[in-house]
Order: C-alpha cells, then structure tokens, then sequence
C-alpha cells in the first residue's frame, strides 16, 4: 500500500518510531532510531540492538510502527510484513547510512517494513480509522 502524504510527512520529521512485534502472544515495544522510506510503500528499519523484537520477527514477520509528529499529536501506525537482510544491497544501504551518523551502532540487518495497512492514531474522531493513500 502507498503510504499517505501525511503519514510519510509524519515519518520523515519524527526522531524516532516504536516498533512493535509479537511472538507466542507476548508483544515486544522497541524504540527506533534509524527509520525512513525507501519506496512509496516500504521503510527502512536499522536492527541495531533487537533482540526481543529480532526473536519475535524471527517467529512472526509482521511489525507495527508508530510515528508521531514531534511536539504534536499527529500520529501514524503502518503494519504489514518484513524482510530482513544480513547481506546484499539493502544491508549494505542501511549499513552505510547508520555509520554515516555514528560508526559505534552495530548495524546488524536490514529490516524492510513492507506497508499494508496505515491507520490514524491522532485524537479525535479519526483515532484508529484505517487511512486510505492520498
């Protein structure tokens, strides 16, 4: 699914998303620093300490992530299914752009959020309504 304009708007100023993942039905909350689009309808997720979520992943390959506008309450969830990359091009994408801010992360794989479902989860009376692409 082509992610909406305010959603990607949402993704590319937030600092950082959280990422939720579930395996034997005990989810897992992880805070994510390194995230961005990289289609119109995929991210890119750093995998720099996951271990719950890589676990997780590893069992179940669908994820959600949460962005918020920061200092708003504009936010974004997208779902859907991941690959993950330990080599190839998009490792070596993501590999690069995470030393290229701080050669200390590991960078350990590539994790590609492929986007099926956007939902709102700003207040008011669209909070949790599935979001259709503009």
């Amino acid at each position: 699914m082509e992610i909406p304009e305010k959603a990607r708007d949402v993704l590319d100023k937030a600092k950082y998303v959280r990422v939720g993942t579930c395996s034997d039905g005990v989810p897992n909350i992880n805070i994510v620093y390194y995230c961005k689009m990289i289609d119109e309808d995929k991210l890119l997720l750093a995998d720099n300490y996951f271990n719950k979520t890589k676990y997780n992943l590893e069992q179940n390959p669908y994820m959600a992530v949460s962005a918020r506008l920061p200092g708003e309450s504009t936010a974004y969830e997208l779902k859907g299914a991941v690959d993950i990359y330990t080599s190839g091009p998009t490792f070596e994408e993501m590999k690069e752009w995470v030393h290229s801010d701080s050669e200390d992360m590991p960078a350990k794989a590539a994790v590609v959020l492929n986007v099926e479902r956007v939902f709102d989860q700003s207040p008011g009376d669209g909070a949790g309504k599935e979001v259709n692409p503009s």
